[in-house]
């Protein structure tokens, strides 16, 4: 009997949350590396959480809104050197942002053509490539970066 090599792999959730023609970003503080880039509000799914809860307790920590109805758009990755992303819509209830100390710099919203203009700033390029997707297909076309056979 031969022993399996356990595998690690990093699964995040990530909100699009659009109010009229604006897009919602949050400025990392944490970590270093990414300190003062632009992305999505979202972040690691915490050992036997679903997707959905995730997407709900991270909007709720970074912005401080309470979420109506999420609705799962489509998953991106490049295993096994990226984490895997799933990306909700997100409806919030009216409210105000509040940036958790420590965690984030700023909270604010962005028009598409503002996020283009911004591309350097953003955490990485996933973060336009999504809301482009959002924006004019309407949902996220779930990509690979390696050849993947699904086996049902």
């Amino acid at each position: 009997m031969s022993k399996k090599n356990p595998v690690n792999v990093n699964v995040s959730v990530n909100a699009i949350i659009q109010k009229g023609d604006r897009f919602l970003l949050v400025q990392q503080a944490m970590p270093l590396e990414v300190r003062g880039k632009w992305s999505l509000p979202g972040g690691k799914v915490e050992n036997g959480e679903t997707f959905e809860d995730a997407v709900l307790r991270e909007v709720s920590e970074e912005t401080g809104l309470k979420v109506r109805k999420v609705k799962y758009l489509g998953c991106k990755h490049g295993y096994p050197q990226e984490t895997v992303k799933h990306f909700f819509f997100v409806d919030t209830k009216l409210g105000n942002l509040t940036i958790p100390e420590g965690e984030l710099l700023d909270i604010r919203w962005f028009t598409l053509e503002e996020v283009r203009l911004m591309k350097e700033q953003l955490r990485k390029p996933w973060v336009l490539a999504a809301l482009e997707e959002w924006r004019h297909v309407g949902k996220i076309t779930t990509t690979y970066a390696v050849d993947v056979k699904i086996v049902s």
